[in-house]
């Protein structure tokens, strides 16, 4: 369970903290940033770096969309969902271990500390108040599935029921 701003980093880049893990998972549920919305806006537009853009933000949500497709389409489970607010948490939860950094409005998120909590029976831990957050958000009707596949916002009611599908065509020329 990942909630990120692109993706890009932590799957696309063959450094990045998850890329190998993501490519041998089973499942997955990711959610990123919609780069069409008011919060990736807000986003590029307070990082003081001038090659932080809503167009490079686009571009690499675009180029984590393309990977996790390919994988996908290699059946894995992985399922995609877009925020659009701007970005607060970079979480990871990966059993019983949970990794947390705050993403502050200007800086760079790997500016930042990165916090390791572990899932216990410890009532002072952090651990279930991360799990629970990312499970309130992934099950938040008003935040979009994507689907791999055909490239588009499926919007459903809160009972899982599909109301709407709209196009999102992220891929750009470059875009892996």
């Amino acid at each position: 369970m990942v909630i990120g701003s692109t993706g890009f980093r932590t799957f696309v880049d063959p450094k990045g903290d998850l890329h190998t893990a993501i490519e041998s998972c089973r499942t997955a549920k990711i959610m990123l940033l919609n780069p069409e919305s008011s919060g990736a806006v807000e986003r590029a537009r307070t990082i003081r770096d001038p090659e932080v853009t809503q167009e490079s933000l686009r571009w690499q949500v675009a180029n984590t969309i393309a990977l996790l497709r390919t994988l996908r389409g290699a059946q894995k489970g992985i399922s995609l969902k877009l925020y659009s607010d701007p970005p607060l948490w970079k979480l990871a939860i990966l059993g019983d271990y949970g990794w947390v950094q705050h993403y502050h409005p200007g800086l760079d998120v790997q500016v930042m500390p990165e916090y390791v909590l572990e899932h216990g029976q410890s009532p002072t831990s952090l651990f279930s108040a991360f799990y629970h957050y990312f499970v309130m958000r992934w099950n938040d009707p008003s935040i979009p599935e994507y689907d791999l596949l055909a490239g588009e916002l499926v919007y459903r009611d809160a009972a899982g029921n599909e109301l709407s599908r709209e196009k999102l065509d992220l891929m750009l020329e470059g875009a892996a």
